[in-house]
């Protein structure tokens, strides 16, 4: 076999092949550990050795096939955080932009307002005040609960419960107020995680396990 091939053998091959080599020494291990005549003793030897050399050969082999498995492993990683940070950085600069926008037309709005001027024209560009509203909450706790809304996460079963409840309140107010009501329903994977462990049967889920890889 070439220096090429053996290069370009994948992880798969080199471990089939090491399991190969090991099922036929302890083959061989098995006849030399009967009773057997001399010559048929030094041929089990010499093949013994013979085998001890080649798993010893792929042993080194699957050394340096994990060594730069680890070493992509590692650059991917790396490259990973380098991207984070790149994001984190983007992040902070457009923030830094917004900030220095808004700056910028409230700096021009003060100044048009102080020269009581509604807009600033060339014959290229506009800049004019326009007014708009919105609600400046000063005291969030005095806000009466009408004008509030609230997020809440619980088992679907019991909000189906308080649903029904509702529905058949004889308020006529709760009864149109939970019509307007929209769920978004998910799947909590923690609750079924615990009841299969338990024991109970959960239908249309199941325990799958994987193996993970751990790089130190």
């Amino acid at each position: 076999m070439s220096e090429l091939a053996v290069q370009q053998r994948t992880l798969w091959a080199l471990t089939d092949d090491i399991s190969a080599w090991f099922e036929s020494r302890e083959m061989v291990a098995a006849q030399l550990a009967e009773p057997t005549e001399d010559g048929d003793r030094a041929g089990l030897t010499a093949q013994l050795a013979e085998i001890d050399a080649a798993l010893s050969k792929l042993g080194a082999e699957l050394a340096a096939k994990t060594d730069n498995i680890a070493g992509v492993l590692r650059r991917m990683s790396t490259e990973q955080d380098a991207l984070k940070a790149e994001q984190e950085r983007i992040h902070a600069r457009r923030k830094t932009f917004e900030r220095a926008e808004k700056w910028l037309r409230d700096y021009v709005v003060s100044v048009m307002q102080s020269r009581n001027l509604r807009q600033l024209k060339t014959e290229s560009n506009t800049l004019f005040i326009r007014q708009s509203d919105a609600v400046q909450v000063e005291e969030p706790a005095e806000i009466p609960a009408a004008y509030k809304n609230v997020t809440v996460k619980m088992p679907a079963w019991l909000w189906a419960h308080l649903s029904a409840m509702g529905t058949a309140s004889a308020d006529a107010g709760i009864v149109e107020g939970v019509a307007t009501i929209r769920v978004a329903e998910d799947i909590s994977l923690s609750a079924i995680k615990k009841a299969i462990k338990s024991g109970v049967d959960v239908p249309g889920a199941d325990l799958e396990w994987h193996d993970s890889l751990v790089l130190r």
